[in-house]
């Protein structure tokens, strides 16, 4: 049997490299929602970390669904500390994001010099 990798998918969000393309579009759309929602208010480490986060999930998961992720999240908070990330009502693999979330450590200053 002959066998090649004609095409592999390597992208990069915030300098975070992430080679597999449904996490890629998955991390893609929840950093457009925040974005409509707050703006542009997080720092790279948190797509670093929600991208781990999110790569646990997908490993735990057999069936995991980027759908359903995405679509119960809620997005109609007033601020980035407010999220709160789960998948089938479960926080495992994300409650290390939640926390940080929670305390403010990856929202950007309001005002920077």
């Amino acid at each position: 049997m002959e066998k090649r990798i004609l095409q592999t998918f390597l992208e990069e969000i915030q300098g975070v490299p992430i080679q597999n393309e449904k996490i890629y579009y998955c991390i893609e759309y929840l950093l457009e929602q925040i974005g409509y929602q707050f703006g542009e208010c997080y720092t790279d480490e948190f797509v670093k970390d929600l991208f781990a986060s999110i790569e646990r999930a997908y490993f735990k998961y057999d069936d995991f669904n980027f759908t359903d992720f995405e679509n119960n999240l809620f997005f109609q908070t007033r601020r980035l500390e407010e999220l709160h990330f789960h998948y089938q009502g479960s926080i495992w693999k994300f409650e290390e994001l939640n926390q940080k979330l929670k305390t403010g450590y990856y929202t950007k200053d309001k005002v920077q010099n």
